[in-house]
């Protein structure tokens, strides 16, 4: 028999009863489609009754086929029920799934196109069996168009479905459906291409049409499997149904492809009931309930199990071809399954690059490459537990520092953020050369950093703040320029302080507070000093009193030492609180400061000062006010135009208004002090350095700058009628300052005897509680008359 007989005789075997399975070929198992969120449990409709109901009657009929298969005798045709039967049950479901596609309107073209393919594959079956009444089937036939024609459709349905799932796929994922896709059709390239190939003969055509079988077959074996790597929700019938139907197409064909080799298939076996359990499966899958959408998800080694297993058989396949002959398309797909497989390697190298960097960045501070807050959580939490486990048996104790830069809001709003990322950066690296390898520094965010110390006691734990405080007072090289500051600390100790890490970071936090409130450089956590809660009460309490203008002014004179009169007044700000009476400066000050408020406070301040002295000035006094500056005023590159344009409101002459800056605020930034004292200067303003003699500056220093008054600290006055020693300093401040052209104003008077010896050290300005106490402007009067 030559080849041409040997085909005419492959083709009879399909002749008569259900000769047409011969041609059926799998369907792609579909990748995943999204599926619609279910809220509330569906309620099924009529349609879905009717499905329900359908599909269960064809399964009954497919399994009174597999009654009629296992109970006649092998190799008898009937044709009721092998060709007629079996048409109208693949008929049916192939209609069925395109009724499905109606039912809803999203992925509905899937469905057509997955229907309409199936329904062109029935029909070629239908044709096939008409055309083998007489046992002549030509090739090819309007049944091989109608067969050939259903994989362009199923390709079209498959790649739609992976299209419409595509943005929850990651590259591994697509990688993982390619190494599975071209792994399956190597084996069956392996398995049974071969014997095809060397079946076929006859015309070109003929041939051509043989072949597009099997390779149309390849294709969609290498989809179906890719499809079902790519599955995304293992809880969506829908995948089930379409995964197992294409599955058992697959292994139908590939029986089939072994047995038409080897002159073997009879019609009316199991085989036989494959297909049509498989177009029923799919298009089932039309009318299934979608499953709550679910984005991929790779973690776990299951997940590796089929590219693992994929690429495995690819391999097996090499080795198994170097013993026995392999068709060359099995070897080819063998060998791009092997190099998919190593592209999965690789990009699995990637992703854990990326991984790790990602989990870097996650705990790292991007700024300072510190750690952040996250990371310094976890392991302040990591090493609670470690000591809560071991109790009784720790050396030493466990201590957290939160640190809190002080006016550094100042210097951001000046200079600017890159400057201000300067500067945490430089302190950052002035916290390493403070502490030990082995504790940890983080920035928390912001200005504010965390240290924790292993193993250290609160001795030691005293020491590194102060060994920090130190390391601040150089100033810090920037940019725009070279600023000092500094910084308020809090400490806190497990277990003494909290049992837990939140505890202790709040502990901390409480101290560093207390610190800054006492102006002290850091302080130890006392549960009986705590009032973290009371202060963030108060914080609001104090931004709603800014907002609705509930702050007051109370002004105390200044006497003017050379003719004995009241000539200017100093504004001080108070908060008539409704549940805490009338608070002082020292009560909310720091509380200003650290809740980013005093930009408000102060221009509320100089509004209200500039107000009253107009009122006073129309009234026939002629009263200066004097106004306190914080740095961040100082800093303000707004501060000159707000002061200008509230002179001008008020009407107000600008040698009316003196503005009171200490010496710590001048040393944050010596230049942009200068250029703004500078220009309020030109505007006529009374520029004074308030607290003189506490802080680092000097009379040459402040040769430099166009102050025009000097205010000594109370810490000169208060002892001056008792001591020797401050009466010669403070005589030698008021001859150089007089040198110099400044004027001289002495604070904290308290009693005749210092009031008189500040006249006879020709003194200028005189202020304290022996001239008068700071009151209301109503009360004011009687004393601007003395």
């Amino acid at each position: 028999m030559d080849q041409a007989d040997a085909a005419a005789a492959t083709r009879a075997l399909t002749a008569g009863a259900g000769s047409s399975r011969a041609r059926r070929y799998a369907l792609p198992g579909p990748p995943s489609a999204p599926a619609a969120r279910t809220g509330s449990p569906r309620r099924w409709t009529l349609a879905d009754r009717a499905a329900i109901t359908g599909y269960g009657i064809l399964g009954l009929l497919m399994a009174g086929y597999l009654v009629s298969v296992l109970v006649r005798p092998r190799g008898r045709s009937i044709p009721l029920l092998d060709d007629l039967l079996i048409n109208v049950v693949q008929v049916t479901a192939a209609l069925g799934c395109i009724a499905g596609a109606f039912r809803r309107r999203a992925g509905r073209s899937v469905w057509l196109v997955l229907g309409f393919g199936l329904l062109v594959w029935t029909l070629g079956d239908v044709a096939w069996t008409s055309l083998a009444v007489n046992n002549v089937v030509p090739t090819p036939s309007v049944a091989d168009g109608l067969f050939i024609a259903f994989y362009p459709m199923a390709y079209l349905a498959v790649i739609m479905l992976i299209r419409t799932g595509s943005e929850h796929f990651l590259p591994s994922t697509w990688l993982d459906g390619l190494l599975c896709g071209l792994s399956a059709a190597a084996v069956c390239a392996a398995v049974g291409l071969s014997s095809t190939l060397h079946s076929s003969a006859g015309s070109p055509l003929e041939v051509a049409v043989n072949l597009a079988y099997p390779v149309g077959d390849l294709i969609l074996l290498a989809f179906a499997v890719g499809a079902l790597a790519l599955l995304p929700d293992r809880r969506d019938a829908r995948w089930w149904l379409l995964g197992v139907g294409s599955a058992l197409f697959a292994v139908c064909d590939s029986i089939y492809l072994l047995q038409a080799a080897a002159e073997t298939y009879r019609v009316g076996t199991l085989l036989d009931i494959g297909w049509p359990v498989a177009i029923i499966l799919m298009s089932a899958a039309a009318w299934a309930r979608p499953a709550r959408r679910a984005v991929m998800r790779l973690d776990g080694a299951a997940l590796l199990v089929m590219p693992g297993a994929a690429a495995a058989t690819g391999l097996a396949i090499l080795v198994y071809g170097c013993f026995r002959p392999v068709d060359l398309t099995a070897v080819v797909l063998a060998s791009a399954a092997l190099l998919a497989a190593a592209g999965r390697v690789l990009l699995s190298l990637r992703d854990l690059r990326q991984l790790s960097e990602s989990r870097r960045q996650a705990l790292t501070d991007d700024l300072t490459g510190l750690a952040n807050r996250r990371m310094f959580t976890q392991r302040l939490t990591a090493r609670v537990q470690a000591y809560a486990e071991r109790a009784g048996h720790n050396r030493g104790q466990l201590t957290v520092l939160v640190v809190d830069l002080d006016r550094f809001k100042e210097v951001n709003d000046a200079f600017g953020h890159p400057v201000g990322d300067d500067l945490l950066t430089q302190v950052g690296d002035r916290l390493h050369l403070a502490v030990r390898p082995s504790d940890l520094i983080a920035r928390l965010g912001g200005d504010e950093f965390a240290l924790l110390l292993d193993g250290s006691d609160t001795d030691r734990a005293t020491m590194l703040a102060e060994r920090f405080v130190t390391g601040l007072e150089q100033p810090f090289a920037l940019t725009a320029a070279s600023v000092e500051i500094s910084a308020s600390i809090g400490i806190a100790r497990y277990p003494d302080d909290a049992a837990t890490a939140a505890g202790l970071l709040r502990c901390a936090d409480a101290a560093m507070y207390r610190a800054k409130a006492a102006h002290e450089p850091f302080a130890v956590y006392d549960h009986a000093r705590d009032d973290s809660r009371d202060r963030f009460q108060l914080s609001r309490d104090l931004r709603k009193a800014i907002d609705s203008n509930q702050l007051v002014l109370h002004y105390q004179p200044k006497r003017d030492l050379s003719t004995g009169t009241v000539t200017a007044v100093e504004a001080l700000v108070r908060w008539p609180h409704p549940d805490r009476g009338l608070l002082a400066p020292d009560a909310f000050i720091p509380l200003a400061e650290s809740a980013g408020l005093m930009g408000a406070l102060t221009a509320f301040v100089l509004d209200a000062a500039l107000a009253q002295c107009a009122a006073w000035h129309a009234g026939g006094r002629d009263l200066a006010v004097a106004v306190n500056l914080s740095g961040n005023d100082l800093l303000d590159v707004n501060l000159v135009g707000d002061v200008r344009a509230l002179l001008a409101r008020h009407d107000v002459p600008a040698t009316a208004l003196t503005l009171e800056i200490t010496e710590g605020t001048l040393l944050t930034d010596i230049n942009r002090a200068r250029d703004v004292i500078e220009q309020l200067q030109e505007l006529g303003i009374v520029v004074s350095i308030d607290d003189f003699g506490t802080g680092f500056s000097s009379l040459a220093y402040l040769h430099g700058l166009t102050v025009a008054e000097l205010k000594l600290d109370r810490y000169f006055i208060s002892n001056l009628a008792t001591a020797d020693r401050d009466v010669e300093i403070v005589r030698s401040i008021i001859t150089l300052a007089h040198a110099l052209g400044l004027r001289v104003v002495a604070e904290g008077i308290e009693d005749p005897e210092t009031l008189r010896l500040l006249t006879d050290l020709d003194c200028d300005i005189a202020q304290g509680y022996h001239i008068g106490r700071p009151v209301p402007p109503g009360e004011l009067a009687p004393i601007s008359e003395t």
